[in-house]
C-alpha cells in the first residue's frame, strides 16, 4: 500500500471544515444533527464533531451502502434512519467518507426531504474522487484524491484496513494479500 494522506493532513483538513461550519451556522451550531454514514465515515465524523466543540450537536448513524469490495453497485441501500425528533426542524449535516458519483448523496437528500422536515441539509465528505462540477448544492470536502481506491482512517476493503491511522492507496497486489490472509483465518 502507498501512503496517500497522513493522519496529520487528514485532521488538518477536517479542522478546516469544522471552522467553516462554525462560521456558516454561528449560533445555529446548537441546532445541528450530524448523520454519520456508517461505517466508513465514523472516524471522520468523530473528529469533526470534536472539532466543532459544542454540547448540543446530535449525532445519529445511518446506513447507505452501494459498494461491494472495490466497485460501486450503482444501487444505494438506505437503512437505520433516526426518529423524527432528531431531524425535524434542525440543520442536517450528512457526513460521508467519499464523494464519488453523487448517487448516495442524492438518495440521502431525497429520502430526508421526503420523510422529514429539516431546516437545511448540508453534506461533508472526507474525500472527493469526483472531477464533476455537479455535486450536492451544499457541501464541504476535506481532501480530493482522484479515482483511487483507498483504505485507512475508517475506510476499508471488504472490512479490512479500517484501523490504519493514515489513508493509503490500495493496489491489486494488496488486495491479493488481504484475500489470502482472510483465507488463512477462515481455516
Amino acid at each position: 500500500m502507498k501512503l496517500l494522506l497522513s493522519n496529520e493532513k487528514i485532521k488538518k483538513s477536517i479542522t478546516k471544515i469544522a471552522d467553516e461550519i462554525k462560521k456558516e451556522y454561528g449560533e445555529e451550531i446548537n441546532n445541528i444533527t450530524i448523520l454519520n454514514v456508517l461505517q466508513g465515515a465514523s472516524w471522520f465524523t468523530t473528529y469533526l464533531t470534536q472539532e466543532l466543540d459544542t454540547t448540543h450537536i446530535i449525532v445519529e448513524n445511518i446506513i447507505a451502502k452501494s459498494y461491494e469490495k472495490t466497485k460501486s453497485t450503482g444501487v444505494v441501500t438506505l437503512s437505520n434512519f433516526p426518529p423524527k425528533k432528531t431531524i425535524d426542524h434542525r440543520h442536517i449535516i450528512i457526513a460521508d467518507d467519499v464523494y464519488d458519483t453523487g448517487t448516495t448523496a442524492k438518495e440521502l437528500q431525497k429520502y430526508i426531504s421526503e420523510n422529514y422536515s429539516p431546516k437545511s441539509i448540508n453534506f461533508v465528505f472526507m474525500l472527493n474522487k469526483s472531477t464533476s462540477k455537479q455535486m450536492c448544492e451544499k457541501k464541504n470536502i476535506a481532501c480530493s484524491i482522484g479515482h483511487k481506491f483507498v483504505v485507512g482512517f475508517g475506510l476499508d476493503y471488504d472490512g479490512h484496513c479500517r484501523g490504519l491511522k493514515d489513508i493509503y492507496v490500495i493496489e491489486p497486489s494488496d488486495i491479493d494479500d488481504i484475500e489470502s490472509t482472510k483465507s488463512s483465518f477462515a481455516k
